[in-house]
């Protein structure tokens, strides 16, 4: 949406302000949640709402964040496992309908299972993202070194990973990621000290969405799961994405502020 000469992306505020909806709300059912009708069904109506509005972007590496996050908390808040498998079953059955709706899905699907199937055309991005990462080799070619940024598609947003690999090299690349994994760990701990169920629920929400978007954006470029096109947390060029991100950092630091740590 651009207001003013200014863009923000809708669906980037909605992680965090679902996550924040969803956390009071799962917190007030208490066993309710166990119930179908007071519990599962309103829960599957939320999401629902939610996941058709970001459907009509349409943006599909988003709406599966926002989806596994929701299912994420859903799960902690004490709901019945049969309901949550049903919900799942039929979130893939849904999954492999959308991606037959549209070819460039199908596309994406194919460029995963073999990016040489089409190297100038839908397994490009692989192909390319494949060959920078590899070029890094043990140390990288140097900041501001890479070749493959010229080839890559979107290079300081989608696939700015691969980017930093040409140019840090594989030891650095695992240290960066290291850096990802102690912030998750981090998250965990303020989580086992938080004071209370909304604050836990806060907490868990926002370390699974950003444990989620790193994967999903390192594992495509990787070839470990189709491309989706969703920004790495606090590196893809995006505003609305860093400002978002840094907000839910605000809110887990103001969390940690009521923890007793031990």
């Amino acid at each position: 949406i651009v207001i003013g000469g200014h863009s923000f992306q809708t669906s980037e505020v909605a992680k965090l302000f679902f996550i924040l909806y969803l956390a009071g709300w799962l917190g007030k059912k208490g066993t309710d949640i166990k119930n179908f009708k007071t519990g599962t069904l309103p829960f599957i109506i939320i999401l629902g709402i939610i996941s058709w509005l970001i459907l009509m972007q349409p943006d599909i590496g988003t709406l599966s964040i926002v989806v596994l996050t929701a299912l994420a908390l859903f799960f902690v808040a004490g709901a019945k496992i049969s309901h949550l498998a049903a919900i799942i079953v039929a979130g893939l059955a849904g999954f492999l309908g959308l991606i037959k709706m549209a070819a460039y899905r199908i596309d994406r699907l194919t460029a995963w299972l073999d990016p040489n199937v089409d190297t100038q055309g839908i397994g490009w991005q692989v192909k390319q993202s494949l060959i920078a990462i590899g070029s890094g080799g043990w140390f990288g070619m140097g900041l501001g070194g890479s070749r493959q940024k010229s080839y890559l598609p979107h290079p300081a947003n989608d696939s700015i990973f691969a980017v930093i690999a040409e140019e840090i090299g594989f030891v650095f690349t695992v240290l960066f990621l290291i850096l990802f994994i102690l912030l998750i760990l981090r998250g965990f701990k303020i989580l086992k000290e938080a004071p209370d169920n909304f604050a836990k629920l806060v907490v868990l929400g926002i370390v699974a969405w950003l444990s989620i978007q790193v994967f999903v954006n390192v594992a495509g470029m990787i070839q470990l799961a189709p491309l989706t096109g969703v920004p790495l947390p606090f590196i893809s060029l995006g505003g609305t994405n860093l400002v978002i991100t840094l907000v839910s950092m605000g809110v887990l630091a103001n969390i940690s502020k009521y923890t007793n740590y031990k």
